[in-house]
């Protein structure tokens, strides 16, 4: 046969000579629980060591009981201490008669139904074998390893960067020849798990022969190589570098340990596959006798999925061993990059047109009907700057897959995360058997997003926020509307309740695509009213923008689809705008020179402004109103409103200002006036402090310039004072009154008498006169 050591473009040739030498059988007691040729080797001395597995049927149906009893979909911590007291009362026994049959035990695994026992005698061995609690034994063989384009050909790029999704959180645990943790790409680690912040590796052990290397100079560095591919696809992950190698092969027993290990610690790193880039043998069909399947089937029961390259032989009907087992998940390999020619130890692969070799079969990548994936394995840059190609490094493309999908679906069994690469995966037919099996696609098997449906629309709450999400591998529903009017094809959902009524902003301001944005209202994606939508709203990106009225209580759908069927990173902006109200009550009219304190409040319990619509009458400061002058005063309450509420409507408020009453003072009456008399000066004055003007209500009697009262005529002069008023004080006015008489004629100068003085004076003349005529003498 063909054994290949694929971490280069070469493979070493190997044959394996056929005999006709005859095997002897072994007892027929036992021949169901042991192979001839292994009988034959341990009756020749040519093996002693011997992996028994115990007949754990019994302990398999309690532990099955005690799953459902406790609804686990995978042992947790009780269970698995359950499984190992099981386990140590099912071996031991058997383990106490190993010194009666002269064997001693090299190796156990707490959680494994499994030993290594070493076996010095056939008939010990026989008499070993026909106990019923041993079920097989089996040859503890030696196995072989086999031997940056690959990453966008899977969608890595893609499902790191936009979806976030890097394994972090979960270990690998890597079965190979060690790893070097002092490079860089694995945190240029000092010790496993150190420094914490950056070492990758987070454990690092033996399981063979302890050769005191980190990993093994030959062959090539194998396993921190398979290490870093798991890495490169999961770079969040961890990994438990288990050196299961001695020299150049790894023993059965040494490998079952490591999966031992695995099972163990699976808790305490979060273990979720492991990688087996090794195998040996040539299997037509599923090996479910193989020594390694049960301890394969027992970490797919504990949640770890076992990766095994498939082998670097050129077989085309069949598989290398465990690839073969029917609980691993078995990987081929196919080139990610154009070769025209590739030649391989096994076989020569040509290619003569475009694609070339890109994403098909290599001839030297183990193929049969009951091969579960395949993966990029040739060539793949590592460090070092080399390239190396083969199923190896196939695998770690899967195991650093299964990494990302269980961080991101931690609830999921193992077979459920298998099932997203099977059935994602771009089916690939190998050229030579025309047997087509899935290329792992990592971007695909992450399916749709959560809220790729109207019905699984995400929830949003409250008054506003972001929420980041990606429209990759969504779909459009039948029904669904065409957003923005454009039939886009990778549509998201999300739906929100309004908390309150006023104006909502929606948009997708920071997406790395080009959107369109749908607002609906309605039951059923069949029957949406579209509220709003667009394609573009003037910002960087060709997002898209709305803003809309909307109601307390009423449900609305948000849409973001891709124009043209665009996928890619996705970021919802929402903030709702509250309506608000004012309370402001009306006023009081009131008098000018008035300082009024105004009081208004808005149901949002923002503070309120208050302006004024007349400034000429009044003025605002504040919240205190100064009335300037007479009429009508009309203020306004504001509240403009901020990021939760929208500006409230105004309230006007309108009152009568009053001018202020105001009196004549210092106005007396002037003493009566002789006519002929000088002019005199008439005075007033207004308790507002404004001008008082004088004037003659008597201008036939007397006259008044400025505040000159000038005597015309005999009679009574009566004087108006009067202030007019202004913007601020009424009119007002007083009156006073005197009398104005003639002059009297006399010798002394006197001013002459009046008239009615002089009457009078003549009718006391004429009566005295009358009085002496009638006296007699």
């Amino acid at each position: 046969m063909t054994v290949c050591f694929a971490f280069s473009r070469f493979c070493l040739l190997g044959f394996l000579l056929a005999g006709s030498v005859a095997v002897a059988a072994p007892p027929a007691g036992v021949a169901g629980k042991v192979d001839a040729e292994t009988w034959q080797k341990v009756e020749s001395g040519e093996i002693h060591d011997l992996i028994v597995r115990f007949d754990d049927a019994a302990l398999k149906a309690e532990l099955s009981v005690h799953l459902a009893t406790r609804r686990l979909a995978e042992p947790d911590g009780p269970a698995r201490a359950l499984r190992v007291e099981r386990l140590r009362s099912l071996k031991a026994p058997a383990q106490a008669s190993l010194a009666a049959d002269k064997a001693e035990l090299r190796k156990d695994y707490r959680h494994l139904s499994m030993s290594l026992i070493r076996f010095n005698d056939p008939a010990g061995l026989a008499r070993f074998l026909a106990r019923k609690d041993v079920a097989a034994v089996y040859r503890d063989r030696l196995h072989r390893p086999f031997l940056a384009q690959s990453l966008p050909i899977i969608g890595q790029p893609t499902v790191a960067q936009v979806m976030a999704r890097t394994g972090a959180g979960t270990t690998v645990a890597v079965l190979d020849t060690g790893v070097d943790y002092t490079l860089s790409a694995f945190g240029s680690c000092t010790a496993p798990g150190v420094p914490a912040t950056t070492c990758k590796v987070v454990a690092a052990l033996d399981t063979a022969r302890n050769d005191n290397k980190l990993d093994n100079a030959s062959p090539d560095n194998h396993g921190t190589h398979v290490a870093g591919v798991v890495l490169g696809v999961a770079p969040g992950a961890k990994i438990a570098a288990i050196d299961v190698f001695t020299g150049t092969g790894a023993y059965d027993s040494d490998i079952a340990e490591g999966i031992d290990w695995a099972i163990a610690n699976k808790s305490t790193y979060n273990i979720v596959a492991i990688n087996l880039s090794l195998g040996s043998g040539h299997n037509t069909s599923a090996c479910s006798a193989d020594v390694l399947s049960a301890p394969i089937a027992t970490a797919r029961s504990n949640g770890i999925l076992s990766i095994v390259a498939s082998g670097n032989d050129g077989y085309k009907d069949g598989l290398s061993s465990p690839a073969c087992v029917p609980d691993a998940v078995s990987v081929g390999m196919t080139y990610d990059d154009r070769y025209t020619t590739v030649g391989w130890s096994a076989c020569t692969d040509t290619y003569g047109a475009e694609p070339y070799s890109k994403d098909k079969v290599a001839c030297i990548s183990n193929s049969a009907s009951f091969l579960t994936l395949l993966a990029p394995g040739a060539f793949i840059d590592v460090a070092d700057a080399i390239e190396i190609g083969g199923t190896s490094f196939a695998a770690p493309h899967v195991a650093g897959a299964v990494a990302v999908l269980k961080a991101a679906f931690p609830s999921e069994t193992p077979t459920q995360i298998q099932n997203r690469l099977t059935a994602t995966g771009a089916q690939i037919a190998d050229a030579l058997n025309g047997i087509a099996k899935p290329r792992i696609n990592l971007l695909a098997a992450q399916g749709a997003p959560s809220n790729d449906t109207y019905a699984s629309a995400s929830t949003l709450t409250g008054l506003g926020g972001l929420s980041t999400g990606w429209n990759l591998n969504a779909t459009k529903e039948t029904g669904e509307p065409n957003h923005a009017g454009n039939s886009g094809g990778k549509s998201v959902w999300w739906k929100w309740v309004a908390p309150a009524a006023g104006t909502l902003t929606v948009n997708s301001h920071g997406s790395a695509i080009d959107t369109l944005l749908g607002i609906y209202t309605g039951g059923s994606v069949s029957t949406l009213t579209t509220a709003a939508s667009n394609d573009n709203d003037g910002a960087a990106g060709s997002t898209s923008g709305v803003s809309l009225a909307v109601q307390s209580g009423v449900a609305y759908a948000f849409a973001l689809d891709g124009k043209a069927a665009a996928s890619g990173a996705l970021t919802l902006n929402w903030s709702l705008a509250q309506a608000q109200s004012i309370a402001f009550d009306p006023l009081a009219d009131q008098s000018v020179n008035a300082g009024v304190t105004l009081s208004a409040s808005a149901s949002s319990g923002l503070a309120v402004s208050f302006s004024s619509n007349t400034p000429a009458i009044c003025t605002v400061a504040g919240n205190v109103a100064s009335l300037i002058a007479a009429g009508t005063c009309s203020l306004a309450a504001n509240q403009a409103g901020n990021a939760g509420y929208e500006a409230a409507p105004t309230v006007t408020r309108s009152f009568t200002v009053g001018k202020l009453a105001q009196n004549i003072t210092d106005f007396s009456a002037p003493a009566d006036r002789v006519l002929g008399a000088a002019p005199f000066a008439a005075t007033a004055n207004a308790s507002s402090g404004l001008p008082v003007d004088v004037s003659s209500l008597s201008m036939a009697v007397c006259s008044v310039s400025g505040n000159q009262v000038t005597l015309l005529s005999a009679g009574v002069c009566a004087l108006l004072a009067s202030q007019g008023g202004n913007a601020i004080y009424m009119a007002t006015s007083a009156q006073q009154s005197f009398n104005v008489s003639l002059a009297v004629s006399g010798n002394d100068g006197d001013v002459p008498l009046p008239l009615w003085s002089l009457i009078l004076l003549a009718g006391g003349l004429l009566s005295a006169m009358s009085g002496r005529a009638a006296r007699p003498l």
